[in-house]
This record gives C-alpha cells, structure tokens and sequence, in this order.
C-alpha cells in the first residue's frame, strides 16, 4: 500500500475514533439528561463537541491535501468516516433540541 493511502486510511480511523466518541457521548449525555443529570450531561456534551472538532480538524486536513493534488484518491474508508461525521453533526442537533424541549417540560412542572 502507498504511503498516501496508509495516511488516508490513518486520517480516516482517527476521524471514525473522534465520531464515534462524540455520538456515543451525545447518546449518554442525553440518557443523562433524562435521568434529571443536568451538569453531567452538560459536561458529556462539551466533551462530544470537542470530539467533533477535533474530527472536523482531521477531515479538514485530509481535504485539503488532497484538493492540491493532482491525482486525487478516495477511499471507501474515507467515505464511511464521512458519513458517521454527518450522522454525529444529525444527532448532535437533535439532541440539544431535546435536551431544551426536556428542560422546558420540567419547568411546567
């Protein structure tokens, strides 16, 4: 395997690594919440938007590399980190939509 797709599939594991960490931390965080957790899943959420950044960092990279190359490759691994990247950015808004819809309900009562 070359060594440009040795550093793709690289960039791809630590982008899948971070993605799923922020999606997992984003679904406990809110099974937290649920469980009147407040702080706590807070705190679970500013640690997924920090694994999400740090995701966003490393495709931003592999993007750029490969948008000055000539010879451009993709790899179906890429592809599938790209799509858990989508899926997070999906959830990460759903559920701090909830969590506010949650935190509005238990003020009414």
């Amino acid at each position: 395997m070359s060594n440009k797709i040795n550093e793709i599939y690289e960039v791809s594991f630590k982008i899948l690594a971070e993605v799923g960490l922020a999606k997992s931390l984003y679904i406990e965080g809110f099974r937290e919440y649920k469980r009147n957790n407040i702080e706590l899943a807070q705190s679970m959420y500013k640690d997924a938007k920090e694994a999400y950044v740090r995701a966003h960092e490393y495709h931003k990279g592999l993007v750029v590399k490969e948008s000055r190359e000539q010879d451009p490759y993709v790899a179906l691994l890429l592809v599938h980190a790209e799509d858990q990247f989508s899926s997070v950015e999906l959830i990460s808004y759903f559920i701090e939509e909830l969590s506010l819809l949650y935190e509005k309900l238990d003020k009414k009562d």
